[in-house]
């Protein structure tokens, strides 16, 4: 009987090696696409499940980068990457010119919190009429965020932006200018927006997750997920499978947010309350509804208002069978 167990126990290990040889094999095997999203806590939380772990897409292995965003979306542009966050301006920018890209879904919305347009405390500025004829900082004038403050501004208070004087810097040097009084109003976002939310030197003419939500019934989206279209084809269902992977990889990241942060806060430092509100003002779906699609269409609308654009996009153009 020993000898027997014995004999049984070297077969189960040499099955299992041979297991092993066998998965290491058909993972050599398996494709490899390369991803990349914004180098921030949110993203690295909810995209993290996409290299490892239960929540790995299937057929396919995925490379995670994080890069920033302008850096990232000529990377998309010239198919140096796969995949990816994309700013859903670039993505509009790039469908008029033909660009193989394809959109997947949504990404991050502009949520209640995280994006808004600020004065100093004590301006004379005290709603968005006010703000005719002065000067706003904004990041880029062809940047989503601009885009939808722009929007607010003319469709919701009809407030004419031709006549505004535009001052594009980074977020950190518009604060600065807001504060000199070099400017009137700046829009500012992500780490600055809660700097600016938490000084008394600052106050908020208005949030843009609220306004925009009030304009078109739902969040703006900031982000969309796209995919090469080569990519797509050379991979049979690896669209479908990259957004179900997602939605699993977020779903993990919600219920084991200590464990992230922890991970996270390995190589940096930050307060931990800082990541959770960070956690919370980034939610996406990874969803491409038919609402959404209306509300995408509406944005197309506003990047030709504002010769983002040239022209009308056609549906057919923006949305892409995958």
């Amino acid at each position: 009987m020993a000898s027997f167990l014995s004999i049984g126990r070297i077969g189960s290990a040499a099955a299992a090696l041979l297991w092993l040889l066998v998965s290491g094999i058909c993972a050599a095997d398996e494709p490899k696409i390369t991803f990349a999203s914004r180098p921030f806590y949110a993203p690295f939380a909810y995209f993290a499940g996409l290299e490892r772990g239960p929540t790995a897409p299937k057929g396919f292995k995925v490379e995670h980068k994080q890069i920033f965003t302008e850096t990232r979306n000529k990377m998309l542009m010239a198919g140096a990457l796969d995949a990816g966050e994309m700013s859903l301006s670039t993505y509009l920018i790039a469908r008029e010119r033909g660009t193989p890209l394809v959109l997947l879904g949504t990404g991050t919305k502009n949520l209640e919190e995280g994006n808004a347009l600020f004065v100093r405390a004590n301006s004379a500025i005290k709603n968005q009429a006010d703000l005719a004829g002065k000067k706003i900082g904004v990041e880029s004038m062809s940047s989503v965020t601009t885009i939808y403050h722009r929007a607010i501004l003319q469709h919701r208070y009809k407030v004419p932006t031709d006549n505004i004087q535009w001052i594009v810097k980074p977020p950190p040097q518009l604060l600065a200018l807001l504060k000199q009084g070099e400017i009137d109003a700046a829009v500012l976002f992500s780490d600055v927006y809660f700097t600016a939310k938490e000084s008394p030197d600052f106050r908020i003419i208005h949030e843009l997750g609220y306004e925009g939500k009030a304009m078109v019934g739902d969040y703006l989206p900031a982000m969309v997920i796209v995919a090469q279209e080569k990519k797509l084809r050379e991979i049979p269902g690896m669209g479908r499978e990259l957004v179900a992977a997602m939605k699993r990889s977020f779903s993990y990241a919600a219920a084991n947010q200590e464990a992230m942060m922890g991970e996270w806060l390995k190589t940096r430092q930050m307060p931990p309350a800082l990541l959770h509100r960070a956690w919370v003002s980034d939610q996406p779906s990874f969803t491409l509804t038919q609402a959404e699609k209306d509300i995408i269409m509406r944005v197309a609308e506003w990047h030709n208002e504002q010769n983002i654009v040239s022209r009308k996009l056609k549906p057919e153009e923006i949305f892409i069978p995958f």
